[in-house]
């Protein structure tokens, strides 16, 4: 690939390389709780304006389930793993007919320390080993979310070692090795001083080579907007 092509894919939407016959593709979908048509990738008929029968059928919505919040409070693993099913089947179906991607951005499953975060709703809630059963349910039925905050952009969180790797790391862990995640996103934020993406210590401990196995497929993103 030349050096137009490969700077062509560093945003969520590649622009391929036709001469090469690799195609474009949009990573930016998200399903947290269903598919969402908030997102450039996923796109659903509009009802308000009558169907042109060109051989492909009219998809206008799809199944919305609870919130993550709600649905982790049922603490019924099966249901978990159940909704996954729902959501990558319409995906795979939406994706067959070009109104749709195979990327997805969920779960999202950051520990909920304050309430008052505008997030909280899309996560399985506060507790480090359900979030990461959560993952771990729903990650075999489909291929993690972005952390925004208040601040996102220049937030610096000041973490300590044990609450890193017994809270906050745990859930990432448990779906990238149990749940067999292909990819991790990482935030924003600094942690301890150090941008996310940038933060060796944080990635590798847990997710990179060493500790998870068949780990040359997988591959860290950053935030949608960096």
């Amino acid at each position: 690939m030349t050096v137009e092509e490969k700077v062509g894919g560093l945003s969520d939407w590649t622009a391929g390389a036709p001469r090469i016959g690799l195609p474009a593709y949009k990573w930016w979908s998200e399903a947290l709780h269903g598919l969402s048509s908030t997102v450039p990738t996923t796109k659903f008929d509009n009802l308000a304006t009558p169907h042109l029968h060109s051989g492909t059928a009219a998809v206008y919505n799809a199944t919305v389930f609870a919130n993550p919040i709600n649905s982790a409070a049922s603490f019924n693993e099966t249901l978990w793993k159940s909704i996954g099913q729902a959501i990558w089947t319409e995906a795979r179906a939406m994706y067959n007919m070009g109104k749709g991607g195979l990327t997805y951005w969920s779960p999202n499953i950051n520990v909920v320390r304050d309430p008052r975060w505008g997030r909280a709703a899309e996560t399985p809630g506060e507790d480090p080993y359900v979030a990461g059963r959560y993952a771990r349910r729903q990650l075999p039925a489909y291929d993690l979310d972005d952390w925004n905050n208040n601040t996102r952009f220049k937030f610096d969180a000041r973490v300590e070692e044990p609450d890193m790797v017994e809270t906050f790391q745990r859930p990432f862990e448990m779906c990238v090795r149990d749940g067999d995640a292909s990819s991790v996103m990482c935030s924003y934020n600094r942690i301890n001083g150090i941008p996310a993406c940038a933060d060796g210590e944080v990635k590798t401990p847990r997710v990179r080579p060493g500790r998870i196995k068949k780990v040359n497929k997988r591959y860290f993103g950053s935030d949608w907007a960096q």
